[in-house]
């Protein structure tokens, strides 16, 4: 068994670099960071990507299942053999 660690630290780590990546990106592909008063429907750009997330997600969960029933032949090909 490994050593415990507290969860919501390394979450707060994790998240605080996902959040320095995702600037970096913005800033290369806008310019400048996201930013308040930007002329941008944010409840628009919000539900834009919990769209995609959605999709995402789902693609996700469509190519797992995908290898799982491509596990499942390897192992009844083998089994047969």
């Amino acid at each position: 068994m490994g050593e415990q660690v507290p969860v919501a630290l390394l979450l707060k780590a994790a998240i605080s670099d996902w959040i320095d990546q995702r600037t970096a990106v913005g800033v290369i592909k806008y310019g400048g960071p996201l930013t308040t008063f930007n002329g941008r429907d944010a409840g628009q750009d919000a539900m834009e990507e919990i769209i995609d997330f959605c999709q995402y997600q789902h693609q996700r969960l469509l190519e797992a299942q995908a290898d799982v029933r491509a596990l499942g032949e390897v192992l009844q090909t083998h089994e047969t053999h």
